[in-house]
Protein backbone atom coordinates (compact mmCIF):
# COMPACT_ATOMS: atom_id res chain seq x y z
CA UNK A 1 0.00 0.00 0.00
CA UNK A 2 2.95 2.29 0.61
CA UNK A 3 3.97 1.88 -3.03
CA UNK A 4 0.48 2.86 -4.21
CA UNK A 5 0.50 5.90 -1.91
CA UNK A 6 3.94 7.03 -3.04
CA UNK A 7 3.18 6.43 -6.73
CA UNK A 8 0.07 8.55 -6.29
CA UNK A 9 2.16 11.38 -4.86
CA UNK A 10 0.28 11.21 -1.55
CA UNK A 11 2.13 12.03 1.64
CA UNK A 12 1.53 10.05 4.79
CA UNK A 13 0.20 13.21 6.46
CA UNK A 14 -2.29 13.71 3.64
CA UNK A 15 -3.44 10.09 3.95
CA UNK A 16 -3.92 10.53 7.71
CA UNK A 17 -5.99 13.67 7.13
CA UNK A 18 -8.11 12.23 4.31
CA UNK A 19 -8.82 8.80 5.85
CA UNK A 20 -9.02 9.75 9.54
CA UNK A 21 -6.83 6.72 10.26
CA UNK A 22 -4.02 7.40 12.72
CA UNK A 23 -0.46 7.65 11.46
CA UNK A 24 0.62 4.61 13.48
CA UNK A 25 -2.17 2.47 12.00
CA UNK A 26 -1.40 3.59 8.44
CA UNK A 27 2.25 2.73 8.94
CA UNK A 28 1.24 -0.66 10.36
CA UNK A 29 -0.98 -1.29 7.32
CA UNK A 30 1.81 -0.33 4.94
CA UNK A 31 4.29 -2.56 6.78
CA UNK A 32 1.76 -5.41 7.03
CA UNK A 33 2.09 -5.47 10.82
CA UNK A 34 -1.47 -6.67 11.32
CA UNK A 35 -0.84 -7.84 14.89
CA UNK A 36 -1.04 -4.17 15.93
CA UNK A 37 -4.80 -4.20 15.46
CA UNK A 38 -6.88 -5.39 18.40
CA UNK A 39 -9.69 -6.87 16.31
CA UNK A 40 -10.12 -8.12 12.75
CA UNK A 41 -13.17 -5.89 12.32
CA UNK A 42 -11.05 -2.77 12.82
CA UNK A 43 -8.30 -4.03 10.56
CA UNK A 44 -10.67 -4.98 7.76
CA UNK A 45 -12.40 -1.60 8.02
CA UNK A 46 -9.06 0.20 7.83
CA UNK A 47 -7.95 -1.95 4.88
CA UNK A 48 -11.18 -1.12 3.03
CA UNK A 49 -10.97 2.58 3.82
CA UNK A 50 -7.30 2.92 2.92
CA UNK A 51 -7.47 0.85 -0.27
CA UNK A 52 -10.52 2.84 -1.43
CA UNK A 53 -8.64 6.07 -0.72
CA UNK A 54 -5.61 4.87 -2.67
CA UNK A 55 -7.69 3.55 -5.56
CA UNK A 56 -6.36 0.05 -5.02
CA UNK A 57 -8.55 -3.01 -5.65
CA UNK A 58 -10.15 -3.57 -2.24
CA UNK A 59 -11.13 -7.17 -2.98
CA UNK A 60 -7.53 -7.98 -3.90
CA UNK A 61 -6.23 -6.37 -0.70
CA UNK A 62 -8.75 -8.22 1.46
CA UNK A 63 -7.94 -11.47 -0.35
CA UNK A 64 -4.26 -10.97 0.39
CA UNK A 65 -5.09 -10.39 4.05
CA UNK A 66 -7.23 -13.54 4.19
CA UNK A 67 -4.34 -15.54 2.68
CA UNK A 68 -2.02 -14.02 5.28
CA UNK A 69 -4.41 -15.08 8.06
CA UNK A 70 -4.63 -18.63 6.71
CA UNK A 71 -0.85 -18.91 6.63
CA UNK A 72 -0.49 -17.46 10.13
CA UNK A 73 -3.11 -19.71 11.74
CA UNK A 74 -1.61 -22.55 13.75
CA UNK A 75 -2.15 -26.02 12.35
CA UNK A 76 -4.44 -28.32 14.38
Amino acid sequence: MRTAREEGGISLDQAVHETNISRSYLIALEEERFEVFTADAYLIGFLRNYSDFLGVDTDRILGQYRNYKLNESPSP
